[in-house]
């Protein structure tokens, strides 16, 4: 029955949800702001610009289930971990969606460092695509991204996937620039805005907002379109665990959602 489900979603959902699943899906944090990840930080940012590891101060570890439209078929599991070195920040994830039907893997390798006011990173990733009938097919995806510290208050980041175009002989994973600013006009208070645009789709723009209620409990929401999605989450913090859920709606597939654990391992 749930083989035969699958299948069925194979059919009839765009090629996007599967091909494009790492590039959409940019951070639990970030998917509770209107995807606004160009300037995020933390483990998450594996997921979207991975620049934001290198504020990374201790080990961490990250585990995220994501469950797109409320369909436990097309739930895809991440994890990530990521430490600091003597000279910046490595990162590494490894993210799974599918059956024995098909199965789409993700292994990514990633290394971000600050000079002065500006980071720069960039991470090299191999995608495997399984497929029952047809056996398994590789893609290797780079990304390059950055952040700069325009002020106190203002940051701004940028970052492009899969810049070298890799692709198959009958399809290819988006190319995906993203670039946004974050805005903290008092401790508590986050706003973002960005916009991406993928190869083949319209231009996404995006605003979130986030509030800390105290150090202990923080809450999100935002908004993007083509198509027009609300989004909202929260995060609960404590010494060294943080739990984090964003919900992110869509016009006509409804709603997905998305929960993380994470690890920090302090000194």
């Amino acid at each position: 029955m749930q083989r035969g489900l699958f299948l069925l979603l194979c059919l009839f959902f765009p090629i996007f949800i599967y091909a494009q699943a790492d590039f959409s899906f940019t951070g639990i944090r970030s998917s509770g702001m209107g995807g606004t990840a160009a300037t995020a930080s933390g483990i998450e940012t594996l997921c979207g610009n991975i620049i934001g590891i290198e504020r990374i101060k201790e080990p961490s570890i990250a585990l995220t289930n994501l469950i797109p439209f409320g369909v436990l078929a097309l739930s895809k599991s991440f994890i990530a971990v990521a430490t600091p070195l003597h000279r910046g920040v490595i990162g590494l994830q490894l993210s799974s969606f599918g059956n024995q039907v098909y199965r789409h893997g993700f292994y990514k390798l990633a290394f971000a460092h600050k000079i002065n006011f500006v980071t720069l990173g960039g991470s090299v990733g191999i995608s495997q695509y399984s497929i029952a009938e047809t056996g398994n097919k590789y893609l290797l995806i780079f990304q390059f991204g950055g952040q700069a510290r325009l002020s106190k208050t203002l940051l701004f980041g940028t970052y492009l996937t899969n810049l070298t175009l890799s692709h198959f002989q009958d399809e290819s994973p988006e190319t995906n620039l993203a670039a946004g600013f974050s805005w903290n006009p008092i401790t508590a208070v986050m706003l973002n805005v960005g916009v991406s645009k993928e190869t083949a789709y319209r231009r996404v723009f995006k605003v979130g907002i986030q509030y800390a209620f105290n150090k202990h409990i923080i809450v999100r929401t935002g908004f993007s379109d083509n198509p027009s999605s609300v989004h909202f989450g929260v995060t609960l913090v404590s010494k060294k665990i943080e739990i984090s859920y964003a919900g992110i709606t869509h016009p006509k597939l409804g709603l997905s959602h998305a929960l993380s654990l994470d690890f920090t391992f302090l000194k």
